[in-house]
């Protein structure tokens, strides 16, 4: 916060970044006999929670801002590659739960002139998320399932006040928000013998 009789400035910055891999794998394995089920479970929630604010007062000007950035970039794959494998059933499950929830506020207050306030938020993520078999020998006496899913989420809120006692109160605000990314779920070369 800043306070002063003639001009005030007050300003924050919040900034976030997570870049996970998360892996569930069988890869280059023979012979693996299994009376029950064999499954690869691959899941990650990353989770940001953040709040940006500024406040400033002052008596013959003030100017408040506030930024926040945050991004994901998270990696989740359940795999099995060049392996030989029986069971009963197989499940590979990847799962993406990641969620951004962002606060970012700007004030200002001038008792004998004009004042300004801006917030403004970025917040992206990019993630993907795999369940695949690749060149594998795989025997199952029931189903054989591949899952790739994406919940992310994003939830933000800005917001800008300002007062002029004696001129322009000016207050602004802006949110920029994106989820993209890859989910994929698939069999590439190799047998597979599936009772259903």
């Amino acid at each position: 916060m800043g306070v002063s009789n003639q001009y005030a400035v007050d300003g924050a910055v919040a900034s976030n970044e997570l870049d996970h891999d998360t892996v569930a794998a069988l890869r280059a394995s023979q012979g693996i006999e299994l009376g029950g089920a064999l499954t690869l479970d691959a899941n990650n929630a990353s989770t940001i929670w953040t709040a940006s604010g500024s406040a400033a007062i002052g008596g013959d000007g003030a100017v408040g801002a506030s930024f926040g950035y945050n991004t994901i970039s998270d990696r989740v794959s359940a795999e099995i590659l060049a392996s030989q494998a029986e069971a009963r059933r197989m499940a590979l499950q990847a799962q993406q739960n990641s969620e951004i929830s962002a606060l970012v506020a700007g004030g200002a207050v001038a008792a004998r002139s004009s004042a300004v306030a801006g917030s403004v938020a970025i917040n992206t993520i990019d993630n993907q998320a795999s369940a695949r078999a690749v060149d594998s020998n795989l025997v199952s006496v029931g189903e054989i399932t591949l899952d790739a899913r994406d919940h992310s989420s994003v939830r933000s809120l800005t917001g800008a006040l300002a007062y002029g006692g004696s001129g322009a109160g000016v207050g602004l605000a802006g949110s920029y928000n994106t989820i993209l990314g890859r989910v994929y779920a698939g069999i590439l070369g190799g047998n597979l013998q599936a009772g259903g």
